[in-house]
């Protein structure tokens, strides 16, 4: 009775889900030509009705990063003196959210070990820079091939939330050091996130960002580029594509996402009722089926998402004061998003099966060094919008 029950749920669930993309895809908005043209100005001056907007300052400045002592003493006394919530439930992993005996043992590694210097100094080994596009300040890496190639093309790396320019920085010395094709590497942090200056103004999504790394790439001498991202960086760089398909030579994401069309819903849904029917392969009918599942799955699993996208300034003002908080925040989503079956585990063994406390910590610090936070969450309010949303996703 129970599985039967749980079918028709699902099956009246998919059934809603399919009508309903189907009348969004058709309602078909269109995407304002303020996405693809003219200026825009995200500076913190503010602009009377008709009166022209600021021009930017195009200069080009070298940037070191030097976080000031008092900030990591600040850090050090706050982690010496933390309040931790009540012990999790026994066997329930992070299923309640970030496993408090876990959450111990990234505390005590922070507080002992780490050394935010050492890594400070690993960034700032590569070349950074600063410059101002529509009103704000954008940081980027930009590294040129260290040796001479017959090919080299310039390639444009976007990082997402939670994560940071550190995320490519192994990846930089493959890029660059290729003698037939070699890459000229340039990762800027995302408006709001690291050393990036924030919008002062509303409005600032994944498509403007787009808009505005074009402009970037313009100004370093890159009519055609090649753009890679995950995270917020893929649908910018889908973005990219849509807004300049004569400069993008190559997008590449490591989270991609198609179109969303009438067939697909349909299939969908049918695959629900005959997956073997409907589908190709035992591949790919375990990769959807059963949908129920996956749809549970991102139910539980994008809470967060909820919240940047509806109050990112209220959860900013719990993250901004606590690096306890900030650090349960952003590595519940490394530890279940790497694996989801790191959501039975009540230590950080899932969080250091991919990664070493150090890489995650330097992510975590650069959130919390440069109080961005709030900044950074705001991308997902912005995006989470009518046009962002049926641009990106949705067939014309």
């Amino acid at each position: 009775m129970g599985n039967n029950n749980k079918f028709v749920n699902a099956l009246l669930v998919s059934g809603a889900v399919v009508i309903g993309l189907y009348f969004y895809s058709n309602m078909d908005p269109g995407l304002p030509d303020e996405y693809r043209f003219g200026d825009h100005y995200w500076g913190g001056k503010k602009v009377k009705p008709g009166e022209a907007i600021p021009k930017d300052d195009e200069s080009i400045r070298k940037f070191s990063i030097s976080v000031p002592d008092a900030v990591l003493t600040d850090l050090k006394d706050r982690l010496s003196r933390v309040r931790y919530p009540a012990p999790s439930i026994a066997d329930t992993g992070f299923e309640y959210g970030f496993n408090t005996k876990a959450l111990k043992q990234v505390i005590d590694y922070w507080s002992s070990k780490y050394d935010w210097r050492k890594h400070e100094k690993e960034i700032n080994s590569f070349p950074h820079f600063k410059t101002q596009i529509e009103g704000i300040d954008i940081h980027y890496i930009h590294v040129k091939p260290s040796k001479p190639a017959k090919d080299v093309k310039p390639i444009l790396l976007v990082h997402g939330w939670g994560s940071s320019v550190y995320d490519y920085l192994k990846v930089i010395p493959l890029l660059t050091s290729n003698s037939s094709v070699a890459f000229e590497v340039i990762i800027p942090s995302l408006p709001g996130h690291g050393w990036s200056e924030t919008a002062h103004k509303p409005g600032l999504n994944v498509i403007h960002i787009a808009r505005i790394y074009a402009k970037l790439m313009t100004r370093l001498g890159h009519e055609y580029y090649i753009i890679s991202g995950g995270d917020w960086g893929q649908p910018i760089g889908k973005a990219s594509a849509v807004l300049f398909p004569n400069r993008i030579i190559g997008f590449h994401a490591t989270m991609p996402t198609a179109k969303i069309t009438l067939y697909s819903c349909v299939k969908v849904f049918f695959g629900m009722i005959f997956p073997g029917h409907v589908y190709d392969t035992a591949a790919d009918v375990e990769k959807i089926h059963p949908i129920w599942d996956k749809i549970t799955f991102l139910f539980k699993e994008t809470g967060y998402f909820h919240v940047q996208a509806t109050k990112p300034d209220t959860i900013g003002a719990a993250l901004s004061d606590s690096p306890v908080g900030l650090a349960a925040w952003i590595l519940e989503r490394y530890a279940i998003f790497t694996d989801e079956e790191n959501i039975k585990k009540d230590d950080i063994s899932g969080l250091t099966k991919k990664f070493t406390m150090d890489q995650l910590l330097t992510n975590v610090m650069i959130y919390w060094v440069t109080n961005t936070a709030s900044s950074s969450a705001r991308i997902f309010k912005e995006s989470f919008n009518y046009h962002v949303l049926y641009e990106l996703h949705f067939e014309k």
